[in-house]
Order: structure tokens, then C-alpha cells, then sequence
């Protein structure tokens, strides 16, 4: 993922003490930069019940509200209920997991970072089965082209606007 900075799928081992099995659980990295200042992404992120708006429209296509919760659709017609853990406005960072059918364990972070001109966007998952990881850092992916064309279209409009005037 050229554009989008550093990517990858990194296998954890993990040792189950009182057994013989080990695991081993993905944790996928998704680290990229994006021309807006850090708390304008953060705004948007931390906005945990409109990121079908505004962070990701398109790649998610719908969001129902529960408490603590919220219930995502995707474009590719796959749904998700994602937990919130907890969102820190200090550290810009928000963590949350998913429960589902498909995935024995399912969590998540993202944090923004100031970055000079600009933010670092740091989206971190930890799954099982491990078997799942092409799937949802391909799903990583697509969120991200969203995000980008979401959030930096606004600063292109911006950018338009004062050539037009020069």
C-alpha cells in the first residue's frame, strides 16, 4: 500500500497457559498520512455514531445506533457491530471491538497523531482466526481510500476556491 504509508499483517503468537496449543492471532497495521490537521480528523473520528458520514460514506453505507454500540453496514453488503471501548480525546484515540459469527476475537484502535503539515492516521487490529487477516485488511484498505477522499476533499474544495480567486 504505496500511498498509504506503512501497511502490514503481523502474526502475534500467544502462548494459552494450562495448554499445549498456541495461537496465533493477526494484528494488522494501517499507518498513513492525510493532509488535514490532526483535530479535524480526530473530530470526525471520535464522532462514533456518524463515521458512515463522516469519516468513511461509501465504504459504509449505514449505521444503526444502539447503546455503546453501533451497527454497521458496508458497501460490500457485509455488517458489523462494533463495541465502543473507549474514545480519549487526549491521546486522540479511540478503541473498539466486534462480535460476530466469524471471528473469535475482534479489537481495534485508532489514534491521529500531529504530523508537521499534516496528521499520521495509526488503525491497529488484532483478530482471530488469523485466517481472517487478508479479509479485513483488505476491508483496512478500502476504509482508508474512503477516509481520504472524504476528509481531503474538503481541503481540495478549499485549495480550488483560492486558485480560482488568484
Amino acid at each position: 500500500m504505496s500511498e498509504s504509508g506503512q501497511t502490514g499483517v503481523h502474526p502475534s503468537f500467544h502462548d494459552l497457559r494450562g495448554s499445549r496449543e498456541s495461537v496465533v492471532m493477526a494484528s494488522i497495521v494501517k499507518d498513513f498520512h492525510l493532509s488535514l490537521a490532526a483535530e479535524e480528523v480526530w473530530d470526525a473520528l471520535r464522532d462514533f455514531y456518524a463515521v458512515h458520514e463522516r469519516l468513511a460514506p461509501g465504504f459504509l453505507t449505514a449505521l444503526q445506533k444502539e447503546p455503546g454500540a453501533r451497527v454497521l453496514t458496508f458497501a460490500n453488503g457485509s455488517v458489523a457491530r462494533e463495541v465502543l471501548v473507549s474514545i480519549d480525546d487526549d491521546n486522540r484515540r479511540i478503541v473498539y471491538t466486534i462480535a460476530g459469527d466469524r471471528l473469535q476475537y475482534h479489537g481495534a484502535s485508532a489514534q491521529v497523531f500531529a504530523d508537521g503539515e499534516g496528521c499520521r492516521f495509526v488503525w491497529i487490529t488484532d483478530l482471530l482466526p488469523d485466517a481472517m487477516a487478508p479479509y479485513v485488511s483488505g476491508q483496512m484498505d478500502e476504509g482508508i481510500k474512503a477516509m481520504k477522499a472524504k476528509l481531503e476533499a474538503g481541503r481540495r474544495g478549499v485549495f480550488d476556491s483560492l486558485k480560482k480567486d488568484l
